[in-house]
Formats: structure tokens, sequence, C-alpha cells
């Protein structure tokens, strides 16, 4: 058994998906901020909460399991999509973080 899969690796203030990647919370709830209604003076990480316990997730965020992470952000995507329109431009992307097994890694060194 993998070393990740045997031990959970928690980091405070990030959040772990299903593939081993981490974010950060205020990474996070910008992200699901776009896909909430837009509404005039009201923060990201606002939006973000009424959208979250509208997905049903009700508290805070730091419990949340990998599954529902990305469930979470895939259904964000969606949404963001539908939104949006595919034609529109880009999707705004997940902020990609590193796995656990490279944020010991060394940097490369320069030759």
């Amino acid at each position: 058994m993998a070393q990740a899969e045997h031990y959970q690796i928690d980091f405070p203030g990030f959040l772990r998906t299903d593939d081993n990647r981490y974010l950060k919370h205020e990474d996070f709830l910008v992200f699901i901020a776009g896909a909430a209604p837009a509404k005039p003076d009201v923060s990201d990480p606002d939006r973000a909460r009424v959208w979250l316990r509208r997905q049903g997730v009700k508290g805070e965020i730091d419990g949340l399991p990998p599954a529902e992470v990305s469930r979470l952000i895939a259904a964000a995507q969606k949404a963001i999509i539908a939104k949006y329109g595919r034609g529109h431009g880009t999707l705004p992307a997940v902020p990609d973080s590193p796995a656990p097994s490279d944020l010991g890694a060394q940097q490369p060194s320069e030759e």
C-alpha cells in the first residue's frame, strides 16, 4: 500500500482532492464563487459559502473529505460553463498544487 493511501496528510489551510492535490481554502472559495450568482457588494467567500450551502455543505470547509472537494470542484466547473458558455473563453483553472511526494522534492540543479 502506498504511503499516501495509508496515511491521510492534512495541512492547515488546505483542502485535498481525490487525486491528492492540495489547494488553499482561499483559492477554493474564489473558484467556487465563480459558480455562484453575481451579486454586487458581496465578497467572493460569502458568495461561495452560499453556493456551498445549496450543494449541501453545512458548516466550515476544513473537514471536507477529498471526494467531496473533488465533487464540488466538478459541480462548480459545470455551473461556470453553463453560466458563461463554452465559447465565451476558457474555464478558470483550479489552482494546481504539488502532490505530497513533490513537497520535499529537491530543486533541479543548474548545470
